[in-house]
């Protein structure tokens, strides 16, 4: 039986104007080497939000690209759809909940 899994993104593919690649898919699936803040819903309250642990594979689904901001649907495997934003995907230090 062939493996037709595809290869999650990795963090360091980048295009020719060092904008990650990520940041220009509409659809991807990834894991990342730091924490990334997942909310629960579209409101994005940090107090309604918890951090996937490193390494999880995410699903990554573009839907909002407001004021330079872009708005991700994330899911996990067996589990609900949580959101985030392209802020909480490139950095590493995440802010603690209230």
């Amino acid at each position: 039986m062939k493996n037709t899994a595809k290869k999650p993104a990795t963090k360091k593919q980048v295009n020719n104007n060092n904008t990650p690649e990520w940041m220009t898919l509409e659809k991807f699936e990834m894991s990342f080497d730091h924490k990334v803040r997942l909310f629960r819903n579209l409101k994005l309250e940090t107090s309604n939000s918890y951090c996937a642990t490193p390494g999880t594979p995410l699903k990554f689904e573009k839907i909002k690209n407001e004021d330079n901001k872009i708005v991700f649907r994330v899911r996990r495997t067996g589990r609900r759809t949580f959101f985030t934003t392209c802020d909480h995907l490139k950095t590493q230090e995440v802010p603690a909940a209230e």
